[in-house]
């Protein structure tokens, strides 16, 4: 009854064709591109990226025009475990200068976060519950939502546990929040805005090679 459902097959196919919507108010923000889910084996594995020798292989490199950095695939303490809750600042650059890395700077976080398509989320510009650990009482396990994440292979930046950056926000939002607080351009300045419930960590390091290990 004039619904999209009663579009013609000729006429679904020649609206596609033109990249344009088959019924009002479905635009291209409310469409995402599926991402295949990574299977456990890959999960416990490094992707095939350009990832130099130094950077651990817990680590993906994302890197554009200005940002080169190797940065954790989860947060800490990595794949499949609870993430670490980091109250504060000075512990979270301590959980990472122990493992002989950083905090992110927020503009290397965001990127790793929006990926080279520069989407809202890591998985497309439009929120979709659910893909990510959003909306729902507390943290799970890293890595427990195999289509959260970007096309650097950098998962849970969106949800799950908010993260430290080196400036001291707290990016990505947590697993109480929801379209708006799980962006990956949102921030939370602890210095004027309330502390999330669950704030966690994810370190980066420097992509280029260390000085004074030249061969």
């Amino acid at each position: 009854m004039g619904s999209c459902r009663t579009l013609s097959f000729l006429h679904a196919l020649l609206l596609f064709a033109l990249g344009t919507a088959g019924c009002p108010g479905d635009t291209w923000l409310e469409r995402t591109p599926p991402i295949a889910p990574l299977t456990e084996v890959e999960l416990r594995q490094p992707a095939l990226l350009d990832r130099p020798d130094h950077c651990p292989g817990s680590t993906q490199r994302v890197s554009d025009d200005s940002v080169n950095v190797c940065v954790h695939r989860f947060p800490l303490p990595g794949w499949n475990e609870l993430p670490t809750l980091l109250q504060t600042h000075a512990e979270a650059e301590e959980a990472c200068q122990l493992i002989g890395m950083r905090l992110c700077h927020e503009y290397e976080w965001e990127l790793a976060c929006r990926g080279r398509a520069r989407s809202r989320y890591p998985y497309g510009d439009a929120y979709v519950s659910g893909r990510c650990v959003t909306g729902t009482a507390h943290p799970v396990p890293a890595g427990r939502r195999l289509d959260c994440r970007s096309d650097f292979g950098i998962h849970d930046a969106s949800g799950n546990v908010a993260e430290w950056t080196a400036e001291g926000l707290l990016k990505g939002g947590d697993a109480t929040g929801g379209a708006f607080e799980s962006r990956c351009t949102a921030r939370v300045n602890p210095a004027i805005d309330d502390m999330p419930t669950f704030p966690g960590a994810r370190c980066c390091l420097d992509a280029h090679k260390p000085r004074g290990n030249d061969d």
